[in-house]
């Protein structure tokens, strides 16, 4: 039983990027630290609720819940509480220090990233996004298992309960999923999924014969996973050094949550694995 490859995983073609949620003429005015607060605090018109993040580099964030703990559905957050309100001020500008400290290279291998289209593949698990990437500062209860970074780096999504349980953590916390995105956008991540996961499961395969079957591939390939988990933690680890980052310190999630959602949640998406393997 042959094990065939989709080679459109982490390769899609680069577009332009996209517009910023709104063209607004007098957000691009203005140079004093005072009207550039106001810039930042003031929501976009038109726009679901989003604020300036990195306005130069056309990235914004929102706070927003989930819709009926569906956390591929959001709404915005209308009404901004004093405890959200202080979270978003908090992330952006931890997410500020953090950003300018990604050596420039990167940042635009970043933004070249989040500027391609969804994969065909992937688009029908999930609704469009309202903005690229999705950057948002989550209320509410969430999953215990719930990930900051999915939809294949599409999508970040913030706790508020994290952000402000330790605020000297969250620049780590923040490095720690654009290093994952890096990942994907350098294609080290499907390189790496390929040498210590798909190669060895078409080896294994080969040996086996023609009689094995789908669930013992995936069986096998689980196994090979955790191979791949050391060999991405590390990775990620030297990512984060290169950054100025205290690796030491970072998540060790391993890459697997990064395709879609939680590993609990009812509805998955067409994630790297089922969508890497398919049986005649």
């Amino acid at each position: 039983m042959a094990t065939k490859r989709n080679n459109h995983n982490l390769s899609c073609a680069t577009e332009s990027r996209p517009k910023s949620p709104v063209d607004s003429p007098d957000l691009q005015t203005g140079s004093s630290k005072n009207s550039q607060r106001a810039r930042n605090d003031r929501a976009l018109p038109d726009a679901g609720g989003f604020r300036a993040l990195v306005e130069q580099d056309d990235l914004y964030f929102r706070a927003a819940t989930p819709v009926e703990h569906r956390f591929w559905s959001w709404l915005p957050v209308a009404n901004i509480g004093a405890r959200t309100g202080r979270a978003m001020e908090l992330f952006r500008e931890s997410f500020t220090k953090v950003w300018t400290a990604i050596p420039m290279l990167d940042r635009h291998g970043l933004l070249d990233y989040w500027s391609r289209p969804d994969p065909g593949w992937l688009t029908p698990s999930f609704p469009p996004l309202p903005h690229r990437p999705l950057v948002q500062i989550v209320e509410g209860a969430l999953d215990p298992e719930f990930d900051m970074c999915c939809r294949f780096g599409y999508q970040l999504c913030f706790p508020v309960s994290v952000i402000l349980i330790d605020p000297s953590q969250l620049p780590l916390t923040i490095a720690d999923v654009l290093g994952q995105i890096h990942l994907l956008a350098s294609e080290i991540y499907s390189q790496l999924y390929c040498e210590y996961a798909l190669d060895p499961l078409d080896e294994w395969e080969s040996k086996m014969g023609p009689g094995v079957s789908h669930e013992e591939s995936y069986q096998k390939l689980e196994k090979l996973e955790e191979k791949f988990a050391v060999q991405y933690s590390a990775a990620l680890a030297r990512e984060l050094r290169r950054w100025g980052f205290d690796s030491a310190k970072h998540s060790n999630r391993g890459g697997k949550n990064i395709r879609g959602k939680s590993s609990k949640q009812t509805t998955t998406p067409a994630d790297f694995k089922s969508e890497s393997l398919s049986h005649d």
